[in-house]
């Protein structure tokens, strides 16, 4: 019964129009906080975490809890993939500087980039488009709706989620996101002091 709620909930936020609570969001942390569930868990226990943060990415708006779920559901996926063989999952984030989300207007955006790669099988060119497709699932007890629901997510956003299966030795999802920033508070008194 739990699982079937828990199916349902899932399937819901499809049907829901959700709006996003978007609040000042430090990135960095919200990564390592995921990265501190993961690790709890037995399948991660002989799965390395390397952390590469590019300190210039500031604090943006975001629903930092859906980000948090896209970016946990990325986790688990790729500690998952090495769960039989170890290995080592490289997080890493950086601002995009060719390949800029655009704005309403066309014009390129500040855009960072979040990728995911493990050191799995890899993702085999033939399911690359099914797997973020509904209850299309490799994995023996998956739902089919992990990958499905971060898109979701990171479109909701204005950002982009990609699957790369070019990629030799793993896996490699990128997520990228635009960054919005909280408008600054304009001088009201009108001149210099």
């Amino acid at each position: 019964v739990d699982r079937i709620t828990s199916l349902v909930d899932e399937l819901m936020i499809f049907a829901r129009s959700e709006a996003l609570d978007r609040r000042p969001v430090n990135l960095h942390r919200l990564i390592d906080e995921v990265i501190e569930l993961v690790q709890a868990e037995p399948l991660a226990q002989n799965i390395s975490f390397e952390r590469i943060y590019d300190p210039s990415i500031p604090d943006f708006l975001a629903d930092a809890d859906r980000l948090k779920q896209v970016f946990l559901n990325l986790t688990q996926n790729a500690v998952q993939a090495m769960e039989d063989i170890g290995g080592t999952l490289t997080l890493s984030t950086g601002m995009a500087l060719e390949n800029r989300l655009k704005g309403g207007d066309g014009r390129p955006k500040p855009t960072v980039v979040i990728c995911f790669e493990d050191e799995g099988p890899g993702i085999s060119p033939a399911i690359q488009d099914k797997l973020s497709t509904p209850f299309f699932t490799t994995k023996a007890k998956g739902t089919g709706l992990g990958l499905a629901l971060s898109r979701h997510w990171v479109t909701r956003h204005g950002g982009r989620l990609r699957i790369d299966a070019s990629n030799e030795s793993g896996g490699r999802i990128r997520v990228k996101l635009p960054l919005q920033l909280e408008p600054q508070p304009t001088d009201s008194t009108g001149g210099d002091e």
